[in-house]
């Protein structure tokens, strides 16, 4: 294996703390904000500064009247999970 990139690192780390304010997203709304504010200095990925932050931001909008919060909750943590196997497959060259 070589040498990993700090920018990877951070990416990999913004996107794990993501995911877990996700998870407690699913009961406190509140933690939207700051894993919007989290995705907002991903770096690296396609459109990523745009996909990661608006998206929930509006699911904070959601969480407030209750309408789909937990399936769109749920569907931005399957996105996230996939992006973050995706990132690291991708840059350690792994094969399932």
């Amino acid at each position: 294996m070589g040498m990993i990139s700090q920018r990877f690192n951070l990416n990999l780390l913004l996107l794990l703390i993501i995911i877990i304010l996700l998870i407690v997203a699913i009961f406190y709304p509140v933690a939207l904000i700051p894993a919007a504010l989290a995705g907002a200095f991903i770096d690296g990925y396609p459109f990523a500064r745009i996909f990661i932050p608006i998206p929930l931001l509006i699911l904070f909008l959601l969480g407030l009247h209750n309408d789909f919060y937990a399936f769109g909750t749920l569907a931005m943590i399957l996105l996230l999970v996939l992006l973050f196997i995706r990132s690291i497959t991708k840059h350690f060259s792994f094969k399932f």
